[in-house]
């Protein structure tokens, strides 16, 4: 296989899972969760971490989140949100507790 046929190759397989994170995305889109988000987008997996006086750590003792917890009974995470320019303006991340002490981190805009 030639040097142009490996990157068209290449360009295929990142089409295809694209295609596929695309899809995926809209399925989480339809989570109540994301409503009234302009943008969303995952930064980071963090595992091991623990909760210490209300504020989220990681693994090194590194502070993810201060603002607390917020305890939706389906979803619990944690939220470090900011006001933009514009009062109406939020922007942040959050830190959703998927599984025993790991925890996804969301950038998001609304």
């Amino acid at each position: 296989m030639n040097k142009d046929n490996k990157f068209l190759k290449k360009i295929l397989d990142y089409a295809r899972i694209d295609l596929q994170q695309q899809k995926a995305r809209e399925n989480l889109n339809e989570h109540e969760f994301f409503e009234g988000m302009s943008y969303w987008s995952i930064v980071g997996v963090y595992y091991n971490c623990y909760i210490k006086e209300d504020c989220l750590y990681d693994e090194k003792g590194n502070l993810l989140s201060n603002d607390g917890r917020c305890m939706d009974k389906e979803l619990p995470y944690f939220c470090n949100q900011k006001t933009g320019y514009i009062e109406d303006d939020y922007y942040g991340t959050v830190y959703i507790n998927v599984e025993n002490n790991t925890f996804v981190a969301i950038y998001y805009n609304c």
